[in-house]
Formats: C-alpha cells, structure tokens, sequence
C-alpha cells in the first residue's frame, strides 16, 4: 500500500518535473501605446517562495478599470528545496478574453505591473517567484496553452 506521504511526494515531484522542462520568459515591460489583444485570458497566478525568509505577497488583477482579486497572503520561508512553499490565484480572475492588469507586490516595495498585451496573448498562466536572494520576478511560459486548464 502506498502511503499518503509518498503519493504526496510523487505528485509533487511531477509538477516540480513539469515546471522545471516548461520554458519560461521574463515579462518584459511593454510600450502603453499598444493595442491589447482580444484574446488574453489569465488562467490563474502561482506565487512561490524559493528564499530562506518568510514574505508577504500583494496580489491584484483589474478588467476594464473594475477590481476583479485583492488579496495578501503570507509565504514560508522555504524549507525543501523541491517544494517551494506559495499559492495558486484562480478565483475572482478575468472569466471573459480581453484586457487585464497584474500587480503582484512583494512586502520589500518590489512591485511587478503587467497587462495583457499582444506579446502576451492567449491563455496565461504566470509564475511570481520570491528568488533565494530576495529578488523578485514574474515568469510565464513562452508558448502558452489554447484552453486554460480544468479542475478534475
């Protein structure tokens, strides 16, 4: 019989695998001048903390200037290196294709603003991640997927 632990730990560690082959790319800043694209989706934000120091991470998203997430979670500091301690957004995110604001706020100042723009288009899925020296940066896959994904 397989225990609860390492079950646990097997999942995890496919994820860890998954994550680790996805290729990722910084958001760059973009120019405000562009036009957005019809057809960016946030599928959901996962806020991880790979620093041996406890952070409080702010987490906004807005859809045609309405609030749609306000949130501020605590994050752990980090114990295991294979299981950074965080949480997934996925509830109160833009449910219609269009143009939306990311604002994730580390509990430094460290502030990361993204809105959807033509170099981001389709179904998004982005990583903030606290780094082991405390920087701060928001990551999405370089190929994003056409659907977003579906709970089991």
């Amino acid at each position: 019989m397989v225990s609860r632990r390492n079950l646990l730990g097997a999942v995890a560690a496919t994820g860890a695998v998954g994550l680790a082959a996805t290729r990722f790319e910084l958001w760059p800043e973009l120019p405000t001048d562009e036009e957005p694209p019809a057809d960016s989706v946030l599928c959901s934000l996962e806020v991880m903390n790979r620093d041996d120091e406890a952070h409080t991470v702010s987490v906004t998203v807005e859809q045609d200037g309405a609030v749609l997430t306000d949130l501020t979670r605590d994050l752990d500091a980090i114990e295991n290196d294979n299981y950074p301690p965080g949480f997934v957004v996925s509830e109160g995110l833009p449910t219609d294709p269009g143009q939306f604001v990311l604002t994730v706020t580390l509990d430094d100042g460290q502030t990361r603003t993204f809105d959807s723009r033509p170099a981001r288009s389709g179904h998004l899925r982005p990583y903030a991640i606290v780094e082991d020296d405390g920087s701060f940066r928001l990551v999405a896959p370089a190929n994003p997927p056409d659907t977003c994904p579906t709970a089991p």
